[in-house]
């Protein structure tokens, strides 16, 4: 969860959520042209709803929004997928039509959010989940916010967005990193480099 800034500006950057020190605790110190970059939790965002706690919330959402993977986690909390699921997409429902929203293309739930009925694409979601209806909605919502998803892919070029070609991680055709000089362990902290660039350069990067 982002808001952006015009290129070139100069800036201070406030990083919180789920990380650090509670961004609340330093609402203070952030100036109008500042960057506040958010890490969000399921937990965080099932609060994220008008009817719980903050009245209307059309049209106040991030400039820039992210989610990077959707698959079994914190289940001792959400009682299905498909409501850990719900929680995580209320970061999607309150986007502005200026909103850019960063999404995998290899994961098998987020890679439906940019289709017309949030069912074609990606790998079979097991049948337990449930979560074709929720998807179908955010992807209708997201075409009314006039928000175009945008991906990033490991294991496929795009034409937009980002992806590994051979060794090269590329954003937006141009590649900015080669996978020999990472030094972060584990295939998916590519994909977490794919998606940084992807969030940056919609930030103005």
């Amino acid at each position: 969860m982002l808001r952006r800034h015009a290129a070139g500006t100069g800036c201070t950057v406030h990083v919180g959520g789920n990380v650090g020190t509670p961004i609340l605790d330093r609402l203070g110190q952030v100036g109008e042209d500042d960057l506040i970059v958010l890490e969000l939790s399921s937990f965080q965002l099932e609060i994220f709803d008008p009817a719980l706690a903050y009245g209307p919330m059309e049209g106040i959402g991030p400039d820039v929004a992210a989610i990077l993977n959707l698959t079994p986690n914190h289940l001792d909390r959400h009682p299905s997928m498909r409501a850990y699921a719900d929680a995580k997409f209320n970061l999607l429902r309150h986007l502005k039509p200026t909103s850019q929203l960063i999404l995998s293309g290899d994961d098998s739930v987020t890679s439906r959010l940019g289709s017309a009925d949030g069912t074609s694409a990606g790998d079979p979601l097991p049948g337990g989940w449930e979560m074709e209806p929720l998807l179908a909605e955010l992807s209708q919502r997201l075409a009314e916010q006039g928000v175009q998803p945008r991906f990033f892919s490991r294991n496929r070029p795009l034409a937009t967005g980002a992806w590994l070609e051979g060794d090269e991680l590329i954003c937006d055709g141009a590649a900015f990193c080669r996978g020999e000089v990472v030094l972060l362990r584990g295939e998916h902290d590519i994909s977490n480099l794919l998606a940084a660039s992807a969030i940056s350069r919609a930030a103005g990067a």
